[in-house]
């Protein structure tokens, strides 16, 4: 009857609880990809939801949209509604940890996607993000000229840095 004991079975039980409710929330998401439009710069109950799993358990749900992210390349529809998402929640969210997906997404050939994938960085303005970006070139031409136009934006606020 160790108080250590008896709080570390607890935590356990807690974090297989977690993952319990993360596995039936994965399907309502997944649904929710398949199906809704995600709006832009509004965070949804679902969104929010999502949030709240990231907070107890971060790599998992990092590893899940990255898994999303991959599964769906082909569906433009369910990958812009994950960046969208992605947009949506960046600063409660993103990382240098997840920098991998965004040079994924970047290769994609549909443009909006990209266009996306641009979007989160023009919010965060990560220095991992900046440097990729840096060194990439897009197209068509306009989309090269935003990613170039962030790299700028990105350098005048970091001066002196």
């Amino acid at each position: 009857t160790d108080p250590t004991v008896i709080e570390q079975k607890i935590g356990e039980e807690s974090l297989k609880q977690i993952k319990r409710e993360f596995d039936i929330f994965k399907n309502k998401f997944d649904n929710f990809l398949r199906y809704e439009d995600v709006p832009v710069d509004y965070v949804s109950p679902i969104e929010n939801e999502l949030i709240n799993f990231y907070k107890h358990s971060k790599v998992e749900v990092q590893e899940q949209i990255s898994q999303w992210i991959i599964d769906s390349f082909d569906n433009t529809k369910v990958l812009l509604n994950i960046l969208k998402i992605l947009g949506n929640i960046a600063p409660d969210f993103i990382d240098h940890q997840f920098l991998t997906n965004f040079l994924i997404v970047l290769n994609h050939k549909d443009t909006e996607i990209k266009e996306y994938a641009l979007r989160i960085q023009e919010k965060l303005m990560l220095p991992s993000y900046n440097n990729v970006l840096k060194h990439s070139k897009l197209t068509p031409k306009w989309i090269d000229d935003y990613r170039k136009e962030l790299v700028e934006l990105y350098e005048e606020d970091n001066k002196g840095s």
